[in-house]
């Protein structure tokens, strides 16, 4: 009997089961999250097939892994390119998903099936709005300048310890300057910003989480976010380059120059019509658009 009752025991407690979050998951937007999914005892289900939903969705499937690789041909649109599983990960029975960029309307219920032994576990997802610091600012910089983004904390509060995010959302990856544990991550940083942004990090320890962006380019206009995560405090700052700004200087100066010219004319027609009238001669190579730099030259 007691060899049965250890036989009973053995079996019962090597059925595999599924491990997630009995808790739910709270995120912002903009975030990326894992949504938690693993089997017990370990096992290697990379050849397995595993499919990640929302029933309340149609097409219902944010993610389906089978025959060892992602099909995308039955995932529900609005998750194209931020759902993935790690192949690693499969080979220790862990079937977590992650989830990038969140958006408000990624909040539900998500259910992981393993289809091999037919088990499934449910997560609900919890998407927040942050609350925001500061209020949205215009900065107009020239082409070609330097500027300051402004982010404080207040009150002031050290914030070397904490994961900092400057990002864009509109860009693919959308991250422009990420800090964490100390040190900058490049590897997440958008290519167009490589090597032009820096945070103050002297200035870190008193709350200044601004960010410094150099040699201004047109295609850096746009709204920034400054983000801290565990905080879950954000402030935005909108970027207005101003590709003209040079080019207004020179226009008023040629204006000016015609000014000039006309008044000199007028006061030899005045004084003696035999005397030539005085002339103008330029020399023009644009450099901005509709506005040109002219050289010019007054004689007789």
């Amino acid at each position: 009997i007691s060899v049965l009752l250890v036989y009973i025991y053995v079996k019962f407690h090597s059925q595999p089961q599924l491990i997630g979050s009995a808790q739910p998951i709270e995120v912002v937007p903009g975030d990326d999250v894992i949504l938690p999914c693993h089997v017990e005892p370990v096992q290697d289900v990379v050849a397995m097939t595993i499919e990640w939903s929302r029933p309340d969705l149609d097409p219902m499937f944010v993610y389906l892994w089978r025959a060892r690789q992602d099909n995308t041909y039955m995932k529900n649109p609005m998750y194209t390119g931020r759902t993935s599983l790690s192949v690693d990960e499969l080979k220790k029975g862990n079937m977590s998903l992650k989830l990038t960029n969140v958006q408000l309307s990624d909040r539900g219920t998500y259910t992981c099936l393993f289809l091999a032994n037919n088990l499934e576990m449910s997560v609900e997802l919890i998407v927040g709005q942050p609350h925001s610091f500061g209020t949205p600012q215009p900065i107009v910089i020239a082409l070609g300048d330097d500027v300051v983004l402004p982010c404080h904390l207040e009150p002031a509060q050290d914030a070397e310890g904490f994961t900092l995010k400057w990002t864009r959302p509109d860009l693919k990856p959308r991250f422009v300057h990420v800090w964490r544990a100390g040190v900058e991550l490049q590897d997440k940083q958008h290519p167009q910003y490589q090597g032009r942004t820096a945070l103050f990090t002297d200035e870190l320890k008193h709350g200044n989480i601004s960010l410094k962006l150099v040699k201004v380019k047109p295609a850096d206009e746009g709204t920034y976010r400054c983000y801290i995560p565990a905080l879950e405090q954000q402030s935005f700052v909108q970027v207005v380059v101003d590709q003209l700004k040079d080019c207004k200087t020179l226009h008023f100066a040629l204006l000016d120059l015609k000014k000039v010219l006309e008044f000199q004319n007028e006061k030899r027609r005045n004084g003696s019509e035999r005397k030539k009238k005085l002339v103008c001669v330029c020399v023009c190579v644009c450099v901005c658009e509709g506005v040109c730099v002219c050289v010019c030259v007054l004689g007789l």
